[in-house]
């Protein structure tokens, strides 16, 4: 008998572990260095453990019982698709994280940059561009640094474009969508790869 209930305890056991862990827990703002009541919350974190152990996060920030933007995460990687709305509940942007790659900081080596690009910079300058709603929403510094790196390949083609992962995913990805305008050009690029950085000014 004892071999019996020792068995079915072990398989409950078993099944719970394979089973999805999921935390909820709320925050008065983003920082979220301090959990409050769902009451005085503005941003709720819903964070799901796989069996494997790695961690899916969605992040909503609420206000006055409207959804203003969610963000998700796979593995602390931005992922699926962001969506944020206006005071009203209108959409502003989403921004779909399926196909960018951001990497990790070890991909970049920050005192090689490569020599100022005119193609390259007159693309960022004329076509990236952030909603004034958007940006006060995201509380961003009034200058901020996003690197990045296209790979070409003999032809002059570029074949990935890379981002060094950083504070704001939402410049981040502007970035990358501008940067896919370029596809179409050739380039001469030293080794085959052009490293950069691109300034963003507010105001």
């Amino acid at each position: 008998m004892n071999r019996i209930f020792f068995l079915f305890f072990l398989l409950i056991s078993t099944s719970t572990l394979l089973v999805a862990q999921t935390n909820t827990t709320f925050f008065k703002d983003e920082r979220m260095y301090k959990s409050v009541k769902e009451k005085k919350a503005n941003y709720k974190l819903v964070v799901t453990l796989n069996k494997e152990g790695i961690k899916n996060k969605k992040l909503i920030f609420i206000e006055k019982n409207i959804v203003l933007w969610e963000k998700f995460f796979f593995d602390n990687q931005p992922t699926g698709i962001w969506v944020y709305r206006t005071a009203t509940g209108e959409i502003i942007r989403t921004i779909d994280y399926s196909n960018i790659y951001l990497t990790d900081t070890n991909d970049f080596i920050f005192d090689n940059l490569s020599e100022p690009n005119t193609i390259v910079n007159n693309c960022l300058v004329r076509n990236f561009s952030i909603p004034t709603l958007f940006t006060e929403r995201l509380n961003l510094d009034d200058l901020n640094k996003v690197y990045y790196k296209l790979l070409t390949n003999n032809e002059g083609e570029i074949i990935e474009i890379k981002i060094k992962r950083g504070k704001y995913p939402e410049l981040e990805f502007e970035l990358y969508r501008v940067l896919n305008l370029l596809k179409n050009e050739t380039f001469n690029f030293k080794s085959n790869e052009y490293l950069s950085v691109f300034k963003v000014r507010l105001g």
